[in-house]
C-alpha cells in the first residue's frame, strides 16, 4: 500500500535531493518529471489525480534502484486535470520516506496540471533572475498564484556562481530554493544565457545547466531523438509553437550550425 499524497508529507530520508523533483514538460496527456538523488535508492514516483470530488487512484512508477538521476514520463493523463506527484523511497522497514533538500528541509510533492487544449493559454516570461534575492522571491510568489500553464526563463539562470562552493550549491540556493513556489506548480522552460557559460558554471567537462536541465522527450515529435544537450528545443501548446534558441551559439560558444539546421527543419515541418 502506497501512502496517499493527500494525507500529508512523508518523514524525511537520510538520502537527499541534489536536484529536487520538478516538472520538466507538460502536454494534454503527458508529463515529464525529473530529479537527482544523493545516492541510489529503491522507491517510487507516486502520482495521484485530484478530481473535483473524491480521491483519484494512486499510481506508481518504480525507480531504478541503481540510478541517482531519474526522468519519469507519465502517460495517459487527463487533459486539464490536476495531479500531485511525490518521490517515495523505501525505508527498509516496510515504509516510505521522502528525500530531504538543502539539509533537513522537505521538498514535498509537486502539483502539475495538464494542458486543457482550450483557450486561453496562460504563460509567464522572465529572465536574469539569477541572484536568489528577495525581490525575485516576491515575484515567484506572485507568479505562482496566477494559475499559469507554464513559465519561460530566458537565460542567465544562476549568476555569481563563484560566490558559492560549486554550481550544485549555487543552483540549489539561487534557482531551486528561490523559484520553489513556481517549480512546485508548473514547468519552467529554460534556455542558456551568457552567464550560464561563465567559467564558474563549468561542471564535469560541460556546464551545470546541461546537468540540471536534461533534454526531455516530446510526444508530438516521437521520431526525433532526444539530444544529449538541451541547447535548443521547441514546445508545442495547441496552435502555438515556442522555440528556444541559444543566442550564445552566434557568439562562438558552439552548436550554431546544428541549431541553424534544426530551426530550418522545425519551421518547415507542416505540423
Amino acid at each position: 500500500p502506497y501512502p496517499s499524497l493527500l494525507d500529508g508529507e512523508l518523514p524525511l530520508s537520510d538520502i537527499s535531493f541534489l536536484l529536487p523533483l520538478t516538472i520538466r514538460h507538460i502536454t494534454q496527456t503527458q508529463a515529464v518529471l525529473f530529479f537527482e538523488l544523493s545516492q541510489p535508492a529503491a522507491g517510487y514516483l507516486l502520482y495521484q489525480e485530484k478530481p473535483a470530488e473524491g480521491v483519484g487512484a494512486m499510481q506508481a512508477v518504480t525507480l531504478a534502484a541503481s540510478e541517482t538521476r531519474h526522468q519519469v514520463v507519465l502517460d495517459g493523463l487527463t487533459p486539464g486535470a490536476e495531479y500531485l506527484a511525490l518521490v517515495a523511497l523505501e525505508d527498509g522497514q516496510g515504509g516510505f520516506s521522502q528525500p530531504a533538500f538543502l539539509g533537513d528541509a522537505p521538498w514535498g510533492s509537486v502539483r502539475l496540471r495538464t494542458l486543457s487544449g482550450q483557450a486561453p493559454l496562460r504563460v509567464a516570461v522572465f529572465g536574469d533572475a539569477s541572484f536568489g534575492d528577495s525581490s525575485t522571491e516576491a515575484l515567484m510568489q506572485r507568479m505562482a498564484g496566477l494559475e499559469l500553464d507554464f513559465v519561460i526563463e530566458t537565460g542567465d539562470i544562476v549568476a555569481e556562481i563563484h560566490e558559492n562552493k560549486d554550481p550544485v550549491e549555487a543552483y540549489a540556493l539561487k534557482f531551486y530554493q528561490t523559484l520553489s513556489p513556481l517549480l512546485h506548480r508548473t514547468p519552467v522552460y529554460t534556455v542558456m544565457g551568457n552567464h550560464d557559460y561563465d567559467a564558474a558554471a563549468r561542471w564535469q567537462d560541460s556546464y551545470y545547466y546541461y546537468h540540471a536541465f536534461p533534454a526531455f522527450p516530446d510526444p508530438l515529435f516521437p521520431e526525433r531523438q532526444v539530444a544529449d544537450k538541451n541547447q535548443f528545443y521547441a514546445v508545442d501548446a495547441g496552435d502555438i509553437q515556442f522555440i528556444f534558441l541559444d543566442t550564445q551559439a552566434i557568439f562562438g560558444m558552439g552548436g550554431r550550425e546544428q541549431q541553424d539546421a534544426w530551426i530550418e527543419e522545425r519551421l518547415a515541418d507542416e505540423r
